[in-house]
């Protein structure tokens, strides 16, 4: 494992750990939008499996936190179609 996925990880077990901590509403709004802004900064450039294994363990990390399941969904979607794309002009 490379320094960089360490870091990854390592962050991403950080946030389970305050989210298991948060009591209030609206602490929970601000840990999911820090945590979405992450999930944003994640790219592993052509490495698509990675990116996508990444999208996978973030939900089942963060499954009581709607905001940031709503998020996933959107950036996988996002992720689906310019693969398809990329793929596309292949051919």
């Amino acid at each position: 494992m490379t320094n960089e996925l360490r870091v990854i990880f390592s962050l991403l077990y950080s946030f389970i750990i305050v989210i298991s901590a948060l009591s209030l509403d609206d602490e929970r709004r601000a840990v999911s939008q820090t945590i979405c802004a992450y999930i944003h900064k994640i790219n592993y450039g052509k490495n698509f499996e990675q990116q996508l294994n990444f999208y996978v363990e973030s939900r089942a990390n963060f499954t009581n936190l709607d905001l940031v399941i709503t998020d996933l969904v959107q950036v996988a979607i996002r992720f689906v179609i310019l693969l398809v794309c990329n793929i596309s002009r292949l051919y």
